[in-house]
């Protein structure tokens, strides 16, 4: 065959060709010709599927579009199944309990449309506040005390901005924003400020932050006091939905003893303070005026409480949580 190591195609020289007036062309040649044909023609590619690769197919720097998405394994994959929403790097956030901005900051982000298309958002810095709706704002509504708020990242083709929204997976996209992904949630203080309770965020972990001056002066109070029993025991159900969101996977609390035991599990099936074959996972104990304990630990939610109990004198505070971005 007459390939020249690019692809390029020439014909044997025979007889046969070139063609010349005159020139006796040969049976022997014209079948070597059409032998020759036929071989690079069965070199090269089928569109039907027919033809298996036997080497390389380098591209030039060319794209192969029109892709179906890879479903198995051994399949091709498109460039929105490797790049999909939920991927980011270095994603911060923050609101400091004393205004109604959160901050949000990424060095790459994914977002994606309702046609599964996505785009990576590459240094982005956000400020936004639930004073006013649109681009940086609310999607919709007014701001309300007590209340959960989603944290968007959108984008319209050209311009990045945040959006706070009260749904958790489909918030209303002002004008022509198209792309989204959700980055986080905050919660508005009982207060006429309505301001986000203060917070810090790394990635999918969110702290609580207590200041003084701030909406957080202490970490929020889950349970107090005796409540239930460390030795048969009997659990006590504390629900989780005003203290973490709800795409929550895991909760950080604090589980504080002064003068008595307090043991907290993520379900009622674990044994008592005391168990050596199905203790619970937090048991904490303290005498007053002597040492009092407090043990942070993080309980992964498996409903939509949490269980607990204290003996005499006790607390279960709430930390923060990590978000199933």
């Amino acid at each position: 065959m007459s390939r020249n190591g690019s692809g390029t195609y020439s014909l044997p020289v025979n007889s046969w060709n070139p063609a010349n007036n005159g020139t006796p062309a040969t049976a022997a040649d014209w079948q070597a010709l059409i032998n020759d044909v036929a071989a690079a023609i069965t070199q090269s590619l089928s569109k039907d599927g027919q033809t298996a690769l036997t080497g390389n197919l380098p591209a030039g720097g060319n794209k192969i579009t029109g892709l179906a998405a890879g479903t198995s394994s051994g399949d091709s994959v498109r460039w929105d199944q490797l790049s999909g929403i939920g991927l980011f790097k270095n994603l911060q956030a923050s609101a400091n309990g004393t205004s109604a901005n959160i901050t949000v900051t990424t060095d790459e982000i994914v977002v994606e449309d309702s046609s599964n298309q996505c785009a990576t958002l590459r240094n982005v810095s956000l400020t936004i506040a639930g004073t006013s709706v649109g681009a940086n704002g609310l999607d919709a509504g007014t701001i309300n005390t007590s209340t959960w708020y989603s944290v968007w990242v959108i984008w319209d083709g050209t311009t990045t901005a945040g959006l706070l929204s009260t749904s958790a997976t489909a918030p209303t996209l002002p004008g022509v924003y198209t792309h989204k992904t959700r980055v986080g949630w905050i919660r508005t203080d009982a207060t006429a400020n309505k301001y986000p309770l203060a917070f810090k965020q790394y990635g999918r972990e969110v702290r609580y932050v207590v200041g003084a001056g701030t909406n957080v002066t202490a970490l929020p109070i889950m349970a107090t006091g005796a409540s239930g029993s460390i030795a048969v025991p009997t659990w006590t159900s504390l629900a989780w939905a005003t203290f973490v969101p709800s795409t929550a996977a895991a909760i950080h609390i604090n589980a504080f003893a002064n003068n008595g035991v307090v043991i907290a599990a993520p379900n009622n099936s674990y044994g008592a303070f005391n168990s050596t074959t199905n203790a619970p996972p937090v048991v904490n104990g303290g005498n007053s005026g002597s040492v009092l304990y407090s043990t942070p630990a993080k309980l992964m939610l498996e409903s939509s409480n949490i269980y607990y109990a204290v003996s005499t004198g006790g607390q279960i505070y709430a930390m923060g949580w990590e978000d199933s971005l």
